[in-house]
């Protein structure tokens, strides 16, 4: 099924959740026993059709595999959900003030359109299924391959490993191997059902369930370990051993087939300078009460801003997708409070790298006019605000970083959330080295308050208005305070813990 398709049904069924939402709330069918909700119907349509196609570009709704849907998939799905309704209503109020539109059914229309977003991939879900269970039942008799001669198999483990391993064999093991048991290694999970089979004992319990499964006229063949096997008590590695001693069976480190038995480390880069905090004055600086009150802004702030910026996203991603095409938003992985990765979302200000013929675009080609002004205005950072939201972020704070770019010397300026402005940005700007804004940061989250934040609001107003520059006193202010406080040094390795506020 192609994007185009995906997204063409996805569309379609938040119209048919509308319609859904519009007869829930009315409870009298066709034709709608309000006059001024049917006269409003085509607008509200439109502006849902308008709202659809928007959320699902901006969020990546249908680049997901409906056969195979995730826990992701489905947080994506309710946020495509909000956002619909979101827009929606915004839209409907911008045109007609929500005149004859039921103020529950923003409500009402979010719960429709994920239930049937959602029940589209489980049809698409189950008719793979059946399709597969349709072809394994006849493989065996086109192969030559019959159960008896498979190979059986018991599973260590409950986790997302074992999971995939059991579909995995399923797929492309039908008839070679069978897996006939799980074996966990705790002893709650004992007969309960884990895919579709039974949890037959514990680590330290595996001869017994050989025994019990050889009467049955099992014989286990394998032993499939799909958790790190030193992660195993000191008694369960003994039992697996002696298992496979007696029962000349084979034990599979599935960790190792995957390649993960032993990952490479990198060494970390020396750098310049390096940040500490004593752990006492972590725990003091995560128990102020300040980061609470800021939280509780951000919550609050958030909310009002997502529904005032609404208007200059639709017109920043409108422009986007006439100046630069699909899609109009964009996502970076970046390290958060504690070293946490997360998504951060702009809106796209910059020509593909590469074209449809293969020429790679230089930094200069991939500028548009649009694309600047956008930055310029900060427009492509708006949908942070969702990030706010959520707690990923906060609107003031030190600001995320690539992966690439966040020095393990400066891991002190994770302590907290990370912002969509902060002190080192409107205090060094973009010119200044890293280490001096790596410096800002720390001195923010030492002396954090809600006088600073509103004077970082106050300079980034300016900065959008006049543009960036530094302000070398102040930054050396901040290398002061800090050699006072002995918090950097040369060698120092810094000291992070998650925070809790």
């Amino acid at each position: 099924m192609g994007r185009f398709f995906q997204s063409t049904i996805d569309v379609s069924l938040c119209i048919f959740g509308t319609v859904l939402a519009i007869l829930i709330r009315e409870g009298s069918g066709f034709p709608l026993a309000n006059a001024g909700t049917q006269q409003a119907l085509p607008a509200l349509l439109l502006a849902t059709a308008f709202s659809a196609v928007l959320s699902i570009s901006m969020l990546g709704g249908s680049r997901s595999f409906w056969r195979y849907p995730s826990y992701s998939d489905l947080v994506k799905l309710a946020a495509i959900a909000g956002l619909v309704s979101i827009f929606t209503t915004a839209l409907m109020f911008s045109y007609n003030r929500l005149t004859d539109i039921p103020r529950s059914l923003p409500f009402l229309q979010v719960l429709t359109i994920l239930i049937l977003l959602c029940l589209a991939r489980a049809t698409a879900r189950t008719n793979m299924l059946y399709r597969r269970s349709r072809r394994l039942a006849v493989a065996p008799a086109l192969d030559g391959s019959h159960s008896p001669a498979a190979t059986a198999v018991l599973v260590v483990g409950i986790n997302s490993v074992s999971n995939a391993f059991i579909s995995a064999t399923a797929e492309f093991a039908h008839g070679r191997l069978n897996v006939v048991g799980l074996i966990s290694t705790k002893d709650r999970h004992v007969g309960r059902v884990f895919h579709g089979m039974q949890v037959l004992a514990t680590v330290n319990e595996l001869g017994r369930a050989l025994d019990e499964l050889t009467v049955r006229g099992v014989t286990v063949g394998r032993v499939a370990i799909c958790v790190p096997f030193n992660s195993l008590t000191d008694e369960a590695q003994s039992a697996l051993i002696e298992a496979q001693r007696s029962s000349k069976l084979s034990l599979q480190l599935v960790a190792d087939d995957l390649g993960f038995g032993q990952p490479a480390v990198s060494a970390p880069a020396t750098p310049k300078q390096s940040f500490s905090f004593e752990p006492a004055t972590i725990d003091g600086l995560l128990r102020r009460p300040y980061w609470r009150f800021k939280r509780a802004i951000d919550v609050v702030a958030a909310s009002v801003m997502l529904i005032i910026g609404i208007p200059f996203l639709l017109l920043g991603a409108c422009a986007v997708g006439v100046s630069l095409g699909m899609p109009v938003a964009f996502w970076q992985q970046r390290p958060g409070r504690g070293g946490r990765p997360f998504k951060v979302y702009k809106l796209r200000t910059m020509r593909e790298r590469v074209t449809h013929d293969g020429y790679r675009r230089s930094d200069a080609e991939r500028q548009s006019l649009v694309g600047n002004l956008l930055r310029r205005f900060r427009i492509d950072e708006l949908p942070q605000i969702w990030n706010i939201l959520v707690g990923d972020m906060s609107f003031i704070g030190p600001r995320p970083l690539l992966p690439v770019d966040q020095s393990q010397a400066h891991r002190a300026r994770l302590l907290v959330r990370p912002g969509m402005t902060g002190w080192a940005q409107v205090v060094g700007g973009r010119i200044v080295s890293v280490d001096d804004k790596a410096a800002l940061d720390v001195w923010y989250i030492r002396n954090a308050s809600l006088k600073l934040d509103c004077e970082i609001i106050a300079r980034t107003i300016v900065i959008i208005i006049r543009g960036e520059r530094s302000h070398p006193i102040l930054i050396d202010k901040a290398w002061a305070d800090l050699a006072d406080q002995n918090i950097y040094s040369d060698s120092a390795v810094p000291v992070i813990s998650r925070g809790r506020d």
